[in-house]
């Protein structure tokens, strides 16, 4: 019989419950997060609520969290490079070719998450087949390392053309990274994804080592900080196409994580109405900073294996549970609203009065001003235009 402690951290509280199978009691408990370091807000929470005798026999310990996602949301990730195929620099922005918003006149599309300065080309080639073309040029490799460590580049994002079918290049770009002295985190395509197609493949890698930093670092001291505490057992996350994994698994393949937090809820629907012999379900998962959806269909949450996100304008091409989020802003990196004292405000003296609310409360003159200097600002974009 095993006892059980899930965590989960949200934008505004973090959420804990546990469950003893011996004695069939289950425990639910609540604390505000911390944004600066959320693993105090999940020890706050587990010794608040989970007596020591608890977490000393515990066997797992599993956690659902979404700083992954937001540091992919709030561009608070690792400053990264990226090492591709002569003439492939480009990727990113070129994408499929296509517009996110066809009949937006004025949309645009948003900064890749690696500037074009660092992105940096390699010579050789590898056909689809898996056939060497070209010889990989080692001198090319070694002067984007030292570009690379003289821009003290955090994490290096290594995508050439075809290494899904071949990744002895990318293998040999690993190696010659090391020699020259590069300590950073180091993702190759072939590991993160390896299917075909270009742009699917190099932006998730590129998400992969955004992200790595923050994530492993988070989890380290997140284990560690159980460690003290006694626990003894295994530590697992959520993966973003449901299940779980361990922390060193998510160490090595962070992207994994990054819905992490929002599927939990979609993984539990999806039991409940198994339960409840619910042929269909939509799910709604209503937190201080977002609003998520998923579609349960005969007890299983649907998979999407591409995720197109305006916000980053990368898609993942990696299978994941379909939670769909709203509430974010689609026109530049988000930041949210986290519980700090300082970013919260009491609603005295109006109906509801005593509910949290988050950021600056705004009345119904701010929103008709915000309209109204985008109004103008579309007038002045239509009247400075070439077409006008």
């Amino acid at each position: 019989m095993a006892t059980r402690i899930g965590v989960d951290i949200g934008g505004t509280f973090t959420d804990l419950v546990y469950f003893d199978e011996r004695t069939g009691k289950t425990v639910e408990g609540k604390v505000p997060t911390v944004p600066s370091a959320p693993e105090e807000g999940v020890v706050n929470a587990i010794t608040q609520h989970v007596p020591q005798e608890i977490i000393e026999e515990a066997l797992f310990f599993l956690h659902g969290t979404t700083v992954g996602l937001n540091a992919l949301l709030e561009r608070r990730g690792s400053r990264i490079g990226l090492i591709t195929t002569t003439g492939f620099r480009d990727v990113l922005e070129i994408r499929r070719g296509d517009r996110v918003e066809m009949y937006n006149l004025f949309w645009k599309q948003t900064e890749p998450l690696v500037p074009r300065r660092l992105r940096l080309e390699v010579d050789g080639r590898m056909l689809g087949n898996g056939r060497e073309y070209r010889p990989l040029d080692a001198d090319t490799v070694k002067a984007a390392a030292q570009k690379m460590i003289a821009e003290s580049v955090d994490a290096i994002a290594v995508s050439l053309i075809n290494a899904y079918a071949n990744p002895a290049h990318e293998l040999e770009v690993e190696r010659l990274l090391r020699e020259e002295g590069f300590q950073g985190g180091i993702s190759l395509s072939h590991r993160i994804s390896g299917e075909y197609r270009e742009y699917e493949r190099t932006s998730t890698t590129c998400i992969d080592a955004f992200v790595r930093g923050r994530m492993s670092n988070y989890l380290r001291r997140l284990d560690g900080r159980l460690r003290e505490m006694g626990f003894k057992g295994t530590s697992l996350i959520t993966r973003s196409g449901s299940g779980s994994m361990t922390f060193a698994e998510a160490e090595d393949r962070p992207f994994e994580t990054i819905m992490s937090g929002p599927v939990g809820g979609a993984q539990g629907a999806s039991e409940l109405a198994k339960m409840l012999g619910i042929k269909a379900l939509v799910t709604a998962d209503v937190g201080g900073t977002s609003f998520d959806t998923a579609l349960v269909i005969d007890g299983k949450p649907q998979i999407l294996f591409e995720v197109h996100d305006r916000q980053y304008a990368d898609p993942e091409s990696l299978g994941r549970c379909a939670v769909h989020r709203f509430g974010r802003r689609l026109d530049r990196p988000y930041r949210s609203r986290w519980s700090d004292a300082g970013r919260t405000a009491f609603c005295a003296g109006r109906p509801g009065a005593g509910l949290l609310r988050q950021g600056r409360h705004r009345t119904r003159h701010d929103r008709c001003g915000r309209m109204a200097r985008y109004a103008r600002a579309r007038r002045s974009r239509l009247r400075h235009s070439p077409q006008y």
